[in-house]
């Protein structure tokens, strides 16, 4: 059961009871030695008892509320401010907390990972609910044990950062040894960076960006510091000079590069494709639609029209003589069939062995 409480060495379980998905473990504090937090003397006179609710981290699904028993304290000390006083227990519950410190240092790491709305969303999940607001205030709460070791920076980086994007902005400072962030400053003016700055005189190297207002900050509040440029800016720097450099000698650049590369910024010629000598199939349609073939039929017409001789739509075959047209038809079909064999002759070569006419 000692794994259910937090701090086993100071409290000590005695009961645990279930109703419905909450789980309620009683325990009680078992110090009988405790320290005024005035004075720091030791006292074993108890004034009276009382009973902490703190909420703890949930356990197989179920919330969990310690039932802490507690005691007050008489102080024996005269002179001390305090004659009574309540039992500390940092390790297990705050003062004046609601819920025990494993379950703070759990919503602490949501604020710091997710921030209040959806860590909100995510420690609803989770079993512990808790509101937006108390997320934010847990990480605000980060800077009261930061303020303990500003005294000890040596190395400070100092950087602004946007409340509101265009309208509003702070200035963060960040111990670089330790990689932890000291404080948060308003607004991103020189006088409460050299205020800062005069309230811890150990600061040696302030690594800022090139913001002519900390630049005045940091020399006026830290005189005996160096002043360093952050890395991010610094490769800015270079990247930002080095393209100044390239655009000031492009033309020589281009020039250079022409001349070096001159003969493979010649134009390249493309072979021209070679003549491909067209083979004409030996067909007839072919013959016919060639040059030769049609000056022999317009000879053929015009020797045809010699021999017949049209007038009239009437055919003389001898002048002066008229021909029926039972005769005319025959000597029509036989002269049709003769010229058809001597037109087959001419544009046809073979076409007498082939027995075409």
């Amino acid at each position: 059961m000692d794994a259910l409480i937090p701090s086993p060495h100071l409290i000590a379980f005695e009961k645990l009871t279930i109703s419905g998905l909450e789980m309620m473990i009683e325990a009680k504090t078992t110090r009988t030695v405790v320290h005024c937090p005035e004075c720091q003397q030791p006292t074993q006179k108890v004034h009276s008892s009382y009973l902490r609710r703190p909420r703890d981290l949930p356990t197989a699904g179920l919330s969990v509320r310690l039932l802490l028993h507690t005691r007050k304290f008489f102080c024996e000390n005269t002179g001390c401010s305090r004659t009574i006083f309540c039992e500390r227990l940092p390790e297990c519950v705050e003062k004046y907390a609601h819920g025990t410190a494993r379950l703070n240092q759990h919503q602490t790491w949501l604020g710091l990972a997710l921030g209040g709305e959806l860590g909100s969303r995510l420690a609803d999940k989770l079993g512990y609910p808790v509101s937006a607001a108390t997320l934010i205030q847990r990480v605000r709460n980060l800077t009261s044990s930061a303020e303990k070791t500003t005294s000890e920076i040596k190395v400070l980086g100092v950087d602004d950062f946007a409340l509101r994007r265009g309208c509003e902005y702070g200035t963060v400072l960040v111990d670089l040894e330790k990689h932890e962030v000291v404080d948060l400053l308003p607004g991103r003016e020189a006088a409460p960076l050299a205020e800062w700055l005069r309230q811890h005189p150990s600061v040696d190297t302030i690594s800022r960006d090139r913001a002519t207002a900390y630049q005045e900050g940091a020399t006026t509040g830290a005189p005996q510091a160096e002043q360093i440029a952050d890395r991010w800016h610094v490769l800015k720097n270079l990247t930002s000079a080095f393209e100044d450099l390239l655009h000031r000698q492009a033309s020589d650049i281009k020039a250079h590069w022409q001349t070096v590369y001159a003969d493979e910024l010649l134009p390249t010629v493309l072979p021209s494709k070679p003549e491909i000598e067209r083979v004409v199939p030996p067909t007839p349609s072919e013959y016919v639609r060639s040059k030769r073939d049609q000056i022999k039929r317009q000879q053929w017409h015009a020797a045809r029209k010699e021999s017949t001789g049209t007038q009239g739509g009437r055919t003389e075959h001898c002048p002066g003589r008229q021909v029926s047209g039972r005769q005319l038809r025959r000597d029509s079909a036989a002269l049709r069939d003769q010229s058809m064999s001597q037109f087959r002759a001419m544009c046809i070569p073979g076409a007498r062995t082939m027995g075409l006419s």
